[in-house]
Formats: structure tokens, C-alpha cells, sequence
């Protein structure tokens, strides 16, 4: 695959996730098992991803007095932790199969929520 297309991807998943403030797994993660990532590779590139995107979004809300900065290191604590496990613990015993079952569940679900909420 030509390298020279993931800037394109990253500048349209980083503009989509700075204006949604979605995290851009939703994007990213489908975009790298389309391509051919094993999920592994999928997981960890789509983390340096979210941490460059979510680094720049802070340093931007930062400035602008617009971080709740106790709420984000109690939950930032909570996320580290709970990544941590996760990945050592649970996603070596998932399969890719089964990894792709489970972000379809959750991108469909995170669909229908969105067409139903009023």
C-alpha cells in the first residue's frame, strides 16, 4: 500500500476528531483492518494516532481555558490503567475474528444511537 496516503487519512481523521470529538478509532481502526493491518499492528498505530490527535486538541483547548484539568487526569489515570490491562491481559486471548465482530457491534450500536437520539 502507497505510504503516501495515511497523511490524507490522518489530516481528515484528525480534522473529524477535533471537530466530534470522537476519538478517531472509530475511523482509524476500520480504515487499518481494511488495508490489511493484523489487529495488533491495527490497535497499536491507531493509539500513536489518538495520542498525536488528542495532544494537539489539548494543547489547542489548553490555551483556551476550555480543559476541565482535574476531571481529564482522573480520567486519563482511569484510561491508562484500564488500556494497560486490557491489552496485556484480554487482547492476546481475542481473536481477529472475533475483534472484528465485536468494533462492528460497537460501530453499529454507536449508529443507531446516534439516528435515534433526538
Amino acid at each position: 500500500m502507497p505510504v503516501y496516503i495515511f497523511p490524507f487519512i490522518g489530516l481528515a481523521v484528525g480534522v473529524m476528531s477535533a471537530i466530534g470529538g470522537f476519538g478517531g478509532g472509530f475511523i482509524v481502526v476500520p480504515i487499518l483492518l481494511w488495508l490489511g493491518f493484523s489487529k495488533e499492528m491495527d490497535i497499536g498505530t491507531g493509539f500513536l494516532k489518538v495520542f498525536a490527535v488528542a495532544l494537539a486538541s489539548l494543547i489547542y483547548y489548553g490555551a483556551k481555558g476550555a480543559v476541565d484539568w482535574k476531571a481529564g487526569i482522573l480520567l486519563a489515570i482511569g484510561s491508562a490503567t484500564g488500556a494497560y490491562l486490557g491489552a496485556h491481559f484480554i487482547q492476546p486471548h481475542i481473536s481477529e475474528k472475533f475483534f472484528r465482530y465485536i468494533l462492528a457491534v460497537i460501530l453499529i450500536g454507536a449508529a443507531v444511537s446516534l439516528v435515534l437520539k433526538k
